[in-house]
């Protein structure tokens, strides 16, 4: 169940959008107006407030998680109170390290809580290294725009220095991090929070590199200030998801721009080091130090994918061959007896049909008093007589002949046409005199069956496999009439 929207959202929402508004006016007008930083000041306000009814909403684990965004807001709007209060407003000159620093960088640390704990479980190691490729890259270039200009600065002081280059490194890690949890799986409801960070850090990395080329009251404090509510809805939609949501769509054309972006950024890193890299200067040496960096981040995505491909193939590889023995497994089971193990009555007839073109010889076997053996011991005793005589046929055939079960305790041989006739009664005899040999069932009783034995044998082409079994069928009957326990004579069948 999700809870109502809270009041403050569209309130929030209308002063952003009158914010922007009054914003790129006074930008077209050149009318330098105080308001925009009051409207800027109640926005973050507002965004604190809408965070803050989400946090109180908010039940369960992800109640800790939002309790570092609403922190991290809750700072940044008095942060911002306080520059426009102490700073803006009066027209006095900010000192290098004021309460309003405080504000900001706690800001950072509840950003950096809120990413951290927000991780899914699983690892995407590829991921975090193609996130720190850009991360290195945004650096390189940091260094060239912002960081050099910073350190060769003499008249700035070491705390500027420090806190300037804190922020900066900050934001870096922010990106790098907004970058990484973006390539992961990701509900909509986490959407706008991460796209309101990566507005906001965008925004601060843009302010830092561009220098004394950016101008107050244009297109980043529109990415601050929306980055900013982007973020606030984000914790509103977190407090109110009870339940983990499937990634859409989008998510998927998302991933894809995102899986550009170490490209993109590599070919910015070799621009610079173009550029930069022959000179004997600060900037050089950095540009080269931070390009050898990145290219050994992406010397170790080659390798992790290069390993992945090894994975996958073996992965593969042990798929198809568990493919192969799900498939023989199958095919045993559709032409083997269960019971027996020998081949059934299909697979008796499939290889009497590849054997039929050379010729084959049928030798066909019936059990005599098989049935009073269930009805005296029970069904587990005429299994066992079922088991043991398909053991003894197997073995008096040898390995020209294949043994099946046809059904019931009805049995044959296949075997090859070029014996003589006086070899395959010898064999039909071997039969009998092994099947009549006791057996001892379950519980330890002795039975005693017979076998009555039929052979038939074609040596060539021409009749069916059919017409061949009931030569031996009728063979064999012959056996039965003439009391069991007996093999009749071989049919030569016509070919």
């Amino acid at each position: 169940m999700k809870t109502p929207l809270p009041l403050l959202l569209f309130p929030l929402l209308g002063l952003c959008a009158l914010y922007s508004g009054v914003l790129v006016l006074a930008r077209l007008t050149g009318h330098d107006t105080h308001a925009v930083d009051l409207l800027y000041m109640g926005v973050l306000l507002l965004c604190a407030a809408v965070a803050w009814q989400a946090y109180a909403q908010a039940r369960g684990t992800g109640r800790r998680l939002l309790g570092w965004g609403t922190l991290g807001l809750s700072a940044l709007a008095a942060a911002e109170v306080a520059w426009v209060l102490l700073f803006d407003l009066p027209g006095r000159e900010a000192p290098d390290l004021s309460v309003a620093d405080a504000g900001y960088l706690i800001y950072y640390a509840g950003l950096l809580g809120l990413l951290l704990l927000g991780q899914r479980r699983g690892r995407n190691p590829g991921a975090l290294l193609d996130s720190l490729t850009v991360g290195l890259v945004v650096a390189q270039a940091s260094w060239v725009l912002a960081l050099v200009p910073l350190l060769q600065d003499q008249g700035s002081t070491l705390i500027f220095r420090v806190l300037n280059l804190s922020y900066l490194a900050l934001d870096i890690v922010l990106l790098t991090l907004v970058l990484f949890t973006l390539r992961q799986p990701l509900a909509a409801p986490r959407w706008p929070l991460l796209l309101g960070l990566l507005a906001y850090v965008v925004a601060d990395l843009l302010y830092f590199n561009l220098g004394t080329l950016y101008q107050p009251r244009g297109p980043l404090d529109l990415l601050w200030a929306w980055g900013a509510v982007g973020q606030a809805l984000g914790i509103l939609l977190l407090a109110r998801t009870r339940e983990p949501e499937d990634p859409g769509p989008a998510h998927a054309r998302l991933e894809l721009v995102l899986r550009a972006l170490p490209y993109v950024a590599v070919l910015a890193s070799c621009t610079l080091l173009v550029l930069y890299g022959p000179q004997d200067t600060l900037a050089g040496r950095g540009v080269v130090l931070l390009t050898a960096a990145v290219f050994g981040m992406v010397t170790l995505r080659q390798a992790l994918s290069h390993a992945e491909s090894l994975r996958l193939n073996r992965q593969l590889q042990a798929q198809a061959e568990a493919l192969r023995q799900s498939q023989a497994q199958m095919e045993h089971l559709a032409f083997h007896d269960g019971l027996t193990g020998l081949l059934n009555r299909a697979g008796f007839y499939r290889a009497l049909r590849a054997a039929l073109p050379g010729g084959a010889t049928v030798l066909l076997l019936d059990l005599d008093g098989f049935k009073p053996v269930n009805d005296d011991h029970g069904h587990a005793a005429g299994d066992e007589v079922l088991r043991v005589v398909a053991g003894r046929l197997a073995a008096c055939s040898g390995e020209d002949w294949r043994a099946a079960r046809l059904g019931g305790d009805e049995f044959a041989l296949l075997g090859p046409a070029d014996q003589s006739p006086g070899a395959a009664q010898a064999l039909a005899e071997r039969v009998v005199a092994a099947v009549a040999e006791p057996v001892t069932v379950p519980g330890g009783a002795q039975v005693r069956v017979t076998g009555s034995v039929g052979l038939a044998r074609m040596d060539g082409a021409g009749a069916s496999e059919d017409t061949l079994v009931r030569q031996a069928d009728a063979a064999m009957y012959r056996a039965k009439r003439a009391g069991g326990h007996r093999s009749a004579e071989l049919v030569k069948v016509p070919g």
